[in-house]
């Protein structure tokens, strides 16, 4: 059962506060079989908004022939490009998880904004409507350790307290997570309801073994019962439970990749972190269990399209009830809350080392091709996080931003180069040493080139 009502107020939020939707702009919304009353909801939503909507209908037996890489019928070819805002009001059987990915191959290409439903039901509208000014600061919190992070530890417990590690490497600026906060932009796309900041490590590096206590794509672990994960060089490579249904489960994903030839279904794809506080329960729905405040998430298939480089026919979210993350050990999320805290991830420059050797290696600065930011006087880095989405952090403590901002500002545009004679010449307002402190950490965070 739902309630009409709440369902409403949730699907209004989504048209109107994550979609950005004003009135005489078009929204496209892509149903089967299993939706047709989520689609019929946001036609008459939108309707009431004022905003032109139209709802095309693709049965599952046709999403599953319509893969990635495929040519998508001329008719919904031309609809998804001419749409500003389209939900995929979608099933997430993993037989049609290729076509998922052509209808975000073209809508990305032509900077629609896209709100991503896989399996959405009635009853999981309501959970659209949240706090999304604090979903949003919890993302980039959590954002910025994963940025400024080298290694991530995921720590779980079985009911009688027997503890599991698993840990892999993440790659900074290499490899940014990618926040989903629910408020999406042209050319971007979002889990809906929203609320997670996720991450694909680097491969190969995930070892240990986790245990998975919360939900399974279809399935709600019962409390007390969980799957042992076992991986080792960025694989699954074993996995065990006392609960036949899990055990089924990923024999069932494993089952459904070889058919497809696919050796890439137990790739580590994702660590994700929940942060959407109106989640209060397990459904067995993927994108909405994840988000679940204080749970986080691994992935088992494909990262390519949020950062990562492998391919797959799967990509399935498994969900832990509480566990404790840690980036290079530092809490970030354990209790069931989050625990990481700003004064962890943005530097002090003056506790900075700026040793000799490091200063030798030098005699000039530049300004890099990252782009940095002056807001409110403070410089803030911007970046391009996993989804490819343009996002800023803020260059150390408030008093270190403050001040490499200025430095900054001090520096010649990009291709221009100064002296360190220079450099001192036009900042003569610090000694030496919290000079050099302030080109380190310019350099942190890959603002400046030293040569």
């Amino acid at each position: 059962m739902y309630d009409k009502e709440r369902a409403q107020i949730g699907a209004r939020m989504i048209i109107d506060t994550c979609l950005q939707l004003e009135m005489g702009q078009e929204l496209l919304i892509l149903f089967d079989e299993t939706t047709r009353q989520v689609a019929h909801l946001f036609v008459e939503t939108a309707n009431e908004l004022g905003v032109y909507a139209a709802a095309m209908y693709v049965p599952v037996q046709v999403q599953q022939k319509l893969g990635r890489g495929g040519t998508l019928p001329l008719t919904m070819h031309s609809a998804i490009r001419d749409a500003l805002g389209i939900l995929t009001c979608l099933t997430d059987e993993n037989a049609c998880f290729a076509f998922r990915h052509s209808v975000f191959d073209v809508a990305i290409s032509t900077k629609s904004k896209i709100g991503h439903m896989p399996g959405v039901k009635m009853r999981l509208l309501p959970l659209a409507y949240a706090d999304y000014h604090q979903i949003r600061s919890d993302c980039d919190l959590l954002a910025a350790a994963l940025l400024r992070g080298k290694e991530l530890e995921v720590i779980t417990r079985t009911a009688d307290g027997q503890e599991h590690r698993l840990s892999a490497e993440i790659g900074g600026w290499a490899r940014p997570p990618a926040i989903s906060n629910g408020l999406i932009r042209r050319g971007a796309w979002a889990n809906l309801p929203a609320g997670e900041t996720f991450i694909a490590p680097l491969e190969g590096t995930a070892h240990g073994s986790v245990i998975v206590d919360g939900s399974l794509p279809g399935y709600v672990i019962p409390r007390g019962a969980g799957i042992c994960l076992e991986f080792d060089g960025g694989r699954l490579v074993d996995y065990r439970s006392a609960d036949p249904r899990c055990v089924q489960i990923i024999d069932a994903l494993q089952d459904f990749a070889r058919k497809q030839d696919d050796a890439n279904w137990c790739n580590l794809a994702e660590v994700g972190l929940g942060v959407n506080p109106a989640v209060r329960s397990f459904t067995g729905v993927e994108v909405l269990d994840e988000k679940k405040f204080g749970t986080a998430h691994v992935a088992l298939g494909e990262s390519d399209w949020f950062g990562g480089t492998v391919s797959s026919v799967i990509h399935n979210d498994l969900v832990i009830r509480r566990p404790l993350v840690r980036v290079d050990g530092k809490s970030i999320v354990g209790g069931g809350r989050i625990q990481a805290d700003w004064a962890d991830w943005q530097e002090d420059h003056h506790t900075l080392e700026a040793s000799e050797t490091w200063q030798a290696g030098f005699r000039s600065v530049s300004r890099s091709a990252t782009r940095g930011d002056r807001v409110a006087g403070l410089l803030r880095r911007e970046w391009v996080d996993g989804r490819g989405e343009l996002r800023e952090l803020q260059v150390g403590t408030a008093d270190s931003a403050r001040k490499a901002a200025v430095l900054y500002n001090s520096l010649p545009s990009v291709g221009g180069r100064l002296t360190l004679d220079g450099l001192f010449d036009h900042n003569r307002q610090w000694d030496e040493t919290e000079l050099y402190q302030l080109v380190r950490l310019l350099e942190m965070y890959e603002l400046v080139e030293l040569s």
